[in-house]
């Protein structure tokens, strides 16, 4: 048995892997400026109030968070057409969000509406679809492992990339454009990659199994993945608060503007570096007391931002590195968790199904994060790069770090307790 696994376990490649992997690295690159900059952006050069961006992004990212089912249905359904998907979703991301930061429309509300709901939709047909081909890949948890780790590895080299870039000039159009060019390029290596890819596990698209769209295979899903999914959910929501408000907190609370980029590839090379510990861990231990170990580990560290003022440039970095070796975790094991459901139910037909109801939870956290967040501090007359009163201040701490680590405690004792 152990000589079949070791088969098993050759047989997927580090060539393979990387042409596989390498799709998430322009993905999470457009994450960050999609998910965290863009708002703020529009904010700061257009001034759109935080209310209007707060109830916008919670319809957007609702509608966003609802498609993303449907998108996985029609993907299980018609899955030998994945390639053609993956292909011109990845021309409508670079596309759409070249237009999100470069205005096609002079009225910018319109704009932003636009341009991220086409951006978003075509990030969630990319990452659905990508997601589910690792999971149809895996056939053992070592390699289920394997495959979210390299993913996951090029996903946050992606980030790290993205983080930086907006501090690469002082003009906000030149730092964008620099941006979206680096996006071009990065879509079109990986879907180059891609190609070959596919090109050699073109039998993952072949799906016979599913033969109707509807609300009958909510209804087969495996009771085992709703502990992933309530979990995911909450965790999510915890996580989302720091992700929506964190260039409110750098700039505005600890006024370190020019360190944000530092700030966050500290948070995601801790989150790369951390991966292979967790990996190893999860080879040992229980993957959900390895997922229990990471949220716990995120609250140790991040419960400490709250204490933070004006210039508290070391504690904060320390904050960003333990956070971030916890983000390894809980980036890694929610998806082999899933994985593993796949494979113990034989329902590889339902994966992309699956994997767009993780994407959806975290859409409607997001959503939920941005509404409830940017509402609070505008109920405290919060205005972002501009001076603000103490409570307005106390306001952005307690809803960028005490409300996720309340959250993130429910996350664990639901894990801990289910």
């Amino acid at each position: 048995m152990k000589e079949k696994s070791r088969d098993r376990i050759k047989s997927v490649s580090t060539c393979s892997l990387l042409m596989y992997g390498i799709l998430a690295m322009p993905l999470a690159f457009a994450s960050t400026p999609l998910y965290i900059y863009a708002p703020d952006f529009y904010a700061h050069h257009f001034y759109l109030s935080l209310s209007w961006l707060g109830t916008a992004l919670l319809f957007l990212r609702l509608i966003d968070a609802i498609q993303d089912p449907i998108i996985g249905l029609i993907s299980d359904r018609f899955a030998t057409y994945r390639p053609r998907l993956i292909y011109i979703s990845g021309l409508l991301l670079v596309c759409s969000f070249y237009a999100l930061f470069h205005p096609v429309f002079t009225n910018y509300a319109l704009n932003f509406i636009v341009f991220i709901f086409l951006s978003t939709t075509a990030f969630s047909i990319l990452s659905i679809n990508l997601n589910s081909l690792g999971a149809l890949w895996g056939q053992d948890d070592h390699q289920k492992i394997l495959i979210v780790g390299y993913r996951e590895l090029f996903g946050l080299i992606g980030l790290m990339l993205a983080v930086s870039l907006p501090q690469i000039s002082t003009d906000p159009a030149l730092a964008w454009t620099i941006t979206c060019v680096i996006l071009v390029f990065l879509m079109i290596l990986s879907l180059s990659c891609y190609r070959y890819w596919q090109s050699q596990h073109h039998d993952l698209n072949k799906n016979k199994k599913l033969s109707m769209i509807g609300f009958a295979q909510f209804q087969q899903l495996p009771t085992q993945s709703l502990k992933i999914f309530l979990v995911y959910g909450v965790s999510m929501l915890a996580s989302s608060f720091p992700g929506v408000l964190v260039i409110f907190f750098i700039r505005d609370r600890l006024q370190l503007e020019p360190d944000t980029g530092l700030f966050l590839s500290v948070y995601f090379v801790a989150a790369v570096a951390s991966i292979p510990l967790w990996k190893k861990l999860s080879n040992r231990l229980n993957k959900e007391r390895v997922w229990l170990s990471g949220m716990c580990l995120s609250i140790a560290f991040f419960i400490w931002a709250a204490l933070l003022e004006a210039g508290h440039f070391w504690p904060y970095l320390w904050i960003c590195l333990g956070s971030g070796i916890a983000l390894g975790a809980e980036v890694v094991m929610p998806p082999t968790l899933l994985a593993d459901v796949i494979q113990k139910h034989q329902c590889a037909h339902q994966a992309s199904l699956l994997f767009s109801i993780l994407a959806f939870l975290g859409k409607l956290a997001l959503a939920l994060a941005a509404a409830i967040g940017f509402s609070y501090l505008d109920y405290f007359l919060f205005v972002p790069a501009q001076e603000n009163t103490k409570e307005a201040l106390q306001a952005l701490s307690q809803v960028y770090a005490v409300l996720p680590c309340f959250l993130k405690f429910i996350a664990a004792l639901i894990l801990y307790k289910i």
